[in-house]
């Protein structure tokens, strides 16, 4: 992909190429005698050269730009040694690595209802208020009774104490 500087630099190419041969065109058109079939040749010349210019100064932009990328400073290259091993013990070590396929990501195990201590309100597991309670004074059951145990009040919203 070309960057956004290369791109730029192409329109201004391709305006400034452009406004040339608009002027060299009205400039020959005014300086000939040409009748008009012979203007709408010259105007189609025109055109297929200014087209030609076209392709060919994008070709050679992208061939340059392909040209710079490939060719990097001997600074920034940056050379990789190959490591000798010697001790029998790290070679053995190294012919022996394995890659362990990564450990499955235990899904969290989902409560019907969702209280908070701080408020000693209860919810619904959907409720719009059980996503608010910080961790921190989260209580999670499955069942209501610890909330009516510990005088928790029902959310108004979602009216757990009816479902």
């Amino acid at each position: 992909m070309e960057s956004k500087r290369v791109m730029t630099l192409n329109k201004l190419y391709l305006s400034m190429l452009t406004i040339i041969f608009v002027l060299a065109y009205i400039v020959f058109v005014t300086v000939s005698e040409f009748n008009w079939v012979q203007d709408l040749l010259f105007l189609l010349s025109f055109i297929t050269l200014y087209l030609i210019f076209v392709v060919l100064i994008l070709e050679i932009k992208k061939a340059f730009f392909f040209l710079d990328t490939l060719l990097v400073a001997p600074s920034e290259k940056k050379e990789m040694k190959e490591i000798e091993i010697t001790d029998p013990m790290v070679e053995e070590v190294v012919n022996h690595i394995t890659i362990e396929a990564p450990k499955p990501v235990k899904k969290e195990k989902k409560y019907k209802f969702y209280g908070s201590t701080d408020a000693k309100t209860y919810h619904l597991e959907k409720c719009r208020f059980s996503g608010m309670i910080k961790p921190k004074y989260l209580v999670q059951k499955n069942k209501p009774d610890y909330f009516k145990t510990n005088k928790f009040h029902p959310c108004g919203n979602c009216k757990p104490n009816k479902k």
